[in-house]
């Protein structure tokens, strides 16, 4: 998913397609690792306002 945003322009489907890359890691492949890049993506997601993203972050790590 990473390779096929990389030349989209619109930062919200660069940020969706960091997030499930974050959520695959933090669910199947590295607890820590994932979790570091959800809390990266939190971040962001909170200063652009997309509280959706927000809200689904903090679900996955609380």
């Amino acid at each position: 998913m990473n390779n096929l945003t990389i030349e989209i322009t619109m930062d919200g489907f660069r940020l969706l397609a960091k997030y499930y890359e974050a959520k695959v890691t933090f669910l199947y492949l590295d607890e820590i690792k994932g979790e570091e890049e959800l809390l990266n993506v939190l971040t962001t997601s909170q200063f652009l306002g997309n509280g959706q993203l927000v809200d689904e972050i903090k679900g996955l790590i609380d």
